[in-house]
């Protein structure tokens, strides 16, 4: 049996992480319902992050690649989100909890 995998491309060039506000992560956490994974991390960068200079409602951010949202998730961690960094890296793990 032949597996062929293919990747998406997400269509930017430079996607800018600003540090998130106190006021931020509030806005995220009701945005994401209390929701502390994936949700609250969609909403968190629909606050803070810029895609080629352009905001992106969390409709659009579900859409990026899975390969993308971890290396943003290796940004969380950068900017002292290190919870969340490394909850979101563990879950796109396919031997995470073996």
């Amino acid at each position: 049996m032949k597996i062929t995998v293919k990747r998406r491309k997400a269509d930017y060039k430079e996607i800018v992480l600003n540090e998130p506000t106190v006021e931020d992560m509030i806005k995220a956490e009701k945005m994401s319902d209390g929701d502390r994974g994936f949700e609250f991390a969609v909403c968190l960068l629909s606050i803070i992050a810029e895609f080629d200079g352009q905001k992106l409602p969390p409709e659009e951010i579900k859409k990026l690649p899975a390969s993308v949202f971890l290396e943003i998730s290796r940004g969380f961690m950068e900017l002292g989100l290190t919870g969340l960094g490394e909850q979101l890296s563990t879950s796109q793990n396919p031997q995470a909890g073996d």
